[in-house]
């Protein structure tokens, strides 16, 4: 018998033993590392057991060598397992953000079934593999050899360069703690296959199982050692959070004191002011100031929504000419009296209508076109969209270009990260919170389109979004005229008025009717103000039971906006019940509840869609159309269209069916 590996395999067991003891007895960190562990701790006692069985069997069963060859394979069948799961685990640790890891190897922290398929291919192979006996003078069988053993030696030189490969690939994701165990793993396993080659009886494989997961105890996963540095890395990142949140707090309340000191000061300045004039450019400058501030709350709720995976494309047919009129007329506001131009170049080829997520697409390049007017003092805005047009598909392509401060090249590595604005030290002047761009990016990438950035420090910049919609209705031919401030000029063909026909808010011959329930009395003022500038005739409530009252005595509405938090019987059981009553129409939650998950919680409990407050008139009036079948416009855009129409060259009479308010 060979004394020396069957002493040195008893010990292995002893001490393999006593170490599975105290690790399992202790709690463990319920991770993938952990229980890979485990499996490696396991299968180590597994190949000790069956190298003492194998070497016993050489000397009491030295006159049936095929028991024998049988012991030899099984040690070798867990041999090779344990190096599959040691490889795995080196794999697993020193690249853990591979693609790789995660999509074949570290799914929701349960191990694999691909090392156990590895190992069993393997184990097959070396069952098939012949294998010779080296005997003594009397007889006992001194060691295993032949083909098999060339085969495991290949193997496992194969399965050390790929942790080599690994160790080295992720060497900037791993501590020296880590790294250690894994390279005298590398170094052990080249020393015992030298001396294994050098001198077939002394075989310390065995011994290196042992000696592995020894060095993987007290470096990488000893429970204590881990929980300690479990607690720095929480320690860490919680003093991280509080110097985050600190900074968050910090910016926001700059950013939200600076709209709510103009929207406060002009406020009691027109309380005063009998100057018409001087009420209306006050009045102006509090809307800019209220939709800074709105933009500021929308873009923290659209950032915890990406963050928590609650954002999602809400897609519908839209016409992109008028989103980019819109856009146009909303830039124009902002740029005020500044001296900068705004040029306008839109595509021949836009299809009348569009499929996608066209507030999303609003958004992407309001943020594009507000960053333009922040950082640009004079010169112009160039908003160029172009378009190409496959089958079915609208590949955009819009570019917004000015001839602002630009970026300085160290800062183009994180201008789309949160919380970042640029030269922050310098622009003192300029407000925002540096959401914008971290928002967009996030938005482009949901749509999965792309964003490149050209600039030059001191002289402007070229923000370019590249996004693709699908087509409903093909483009029509319009002669555009390049303009400087608001929507360009363009002849539309018959097609086109009769999809821009305008019908006004009658139905019949009764004007649209409206019921808007919150108990909020400067609330309810605002939102009767703001229908009633579109000629609908509103009522209001202060309560729900005041709702239901009115339906009770026979009165009757096209649509209800239903405020949520109501005392005595809020939005939702007022809803319920107005349909239990066999209420028809549209009922719209109104609410300040704007948090993630809002819309589908209102949805699903019964209303017909959902705003959240503030309100303005666009939103209700998209609303609006969307149930009641009718194109809402304010008496201002009704003289603006009647004075641009230019009437058609051919003499159909379809355009005297259009009706202009």
């Amino acid at each position: 018998m060979n004394y020396v590996n069957v002493t040195i395999t008893i010990l292995d067991i002893a001490y393999l033993t006593f170490l599975m003891f105290i690790y399992f007895s202790k709690k463990n960190m319920p991770n993938i590392e952990n229980k890979i562990y485990k499996v490696i701790l396991v299968l180590s006692l597994f190949v000790t057991v069956s190298d003492l069985v194998f070497w016993s069997s050489c000397f009491y069963l030295k006159d049936t060598p095929y028991i024998v060859e049988i012991m030899q394979k099984i040690y070798l069948t867990f041999l090779l397992f344990w190096e599959v799961y040691l490889i795995y685990y080196i794999v697993l640790v020193t690249n853990p953000n591979s693609k790789l890891v995660k999509n074949y190897l570290g799914i929701n922290g349960r191990i694999s079934i691909y090392p156990n398929i590895v190992a069993l291919i393997l184990s097959a192979i070396q069952f098939f593999l012949p294998l010779g006996f080296e005997k003594g003078n009397d007889g006992v069988l001194l060691y295993a050899d032949g083909p098999i053993y060339g085969f495991i030696v290949m193997v496992t030189l194969g399965l050390a360069v790929i942790a080599f490969l690994s160790v080295f690939i992720g060497r900037h994701n791993i501590t020296v703690k880590k790294t250690t165990p894994l390279i005298v793993f590398t170094i052990y396993e080249s020393i015992i296959f030298y001396i294994f080659i050098q001198n077939h009886t002394i075989c310390a494989w065995s011994l290196s199982c042992t000696l592995t997961s020894y060095l993987m105890f007290h470096t990488i996963e000893n429970p204590d050692l881990k929980l300690i540095n479990e607690l720095e890395l929480a320690k860490t990142s919680a003093e991280k959070a509080n110097n985050a949140k600190s900074d968050f707090l910090a910016s926001m309340s700059h950013e939200l004191r600076t709209p709510l000191n103009a929207i406060m000061g002009l406020t009691q300045l027109i309380e005063k002011n009998d100057n018409v004039d001087q009420i209306h450019e006050d009045t102006k400058d509090i809307m800019l100031a209220s939709e800074n501030l709105l933009e500021l709350v929308d873009g923290i709720l659209d950032i915890n929504k990406l963050e928590t995976n609650k954002m999602e494309l809400v897609e519908g047919n839209y016409n992109p000419i008028e989103v980019f009129d819109d856009l146009v007329r909303m830039i124009k506001v902002i740029i005020g009296e500044r001296p900068l131009e705004l040029r306008t170049k839109f595509s021949n080829n836009l299809p009348l209508e569009l499929y996608g997520d066209k507030d999303k697409v609003k958004r992407i390049i309001t943020n594009f076109l507000t960053n333009a007017v922040k950082y640009t003092d004079k010169g112009y805005i160039d908003f160029i969209v172009d378009c190409y047009n496959e089958k079915e598909r609208c590949n955009l392509v819009i570019s917004i270009k000015d001839t602002g401060r630009g970026i300085r090249d160290d800062q183009k590595q994180v201008l789309f990260t949160k919380f970042n604005r640029r030269e922050e030290d310098k622009d003192t002047d300029i407000e925002g919170t540096g959401l914008g761009l971290a928002l967009t990016k996030s938005l482009v990438e949901m749509m999965e389109g792309k964003i490149e950035v050209e600039s030059t420090y001191g002289e402007g910049s070229t923000f370019t979004v590249k996004i693709t919609q699908k087509i409903i209705r093909g483009p029509v031919e319009f002669k555009h005229e390049e303009s400087s401030v608001g929507v360009e000029s363009r002849t539309i063909n018959q097609e086109e008025v009769l999809r821009e026909k305008v019908i006004n808010t009658n139905v019949g011959s009764e004007k649209v009717k409206l019921l808007v329930v919150d108990d909020n009395k400067l609330n309810l003022r605002v939102a009767s103000k703001l229908l009633s500038a579109l000629n609908f005739d509103v009522s209001t409530v202060n309560s729900g039971i005041e709702c239901i009252n009115k339906i009770n005595n026979g009165e009757t509405y096209n649509l209800i906006f239903m405020d949520i938090m109501m005392p005595e019987m809020d939005g939702i059981e007022t809803m319920k019940k107005l349909k239990e009553m066999g209420f028809s129409s549209p009922i719209v939650a109104l609410t300040a509840d704007a948090m993630e998950g809002s819309r589908e919680k209102y949805l699903s409990a019964g209303f017909d869609d959902y705003l959240s407050k503030p309100i303005d008139q666009m939103t209700i009036s998209e609303t609006l159309e969307k149930f009641l079948k009718l194109k809402v416009i304010s008496q201002e855009d009704a003289d603006n269209r009647r004075n641009n129409y230019i009437e058609p060259d051919d003499n159909t009479s379809s355009s005297k069916d259009v009706e202009i308010l």
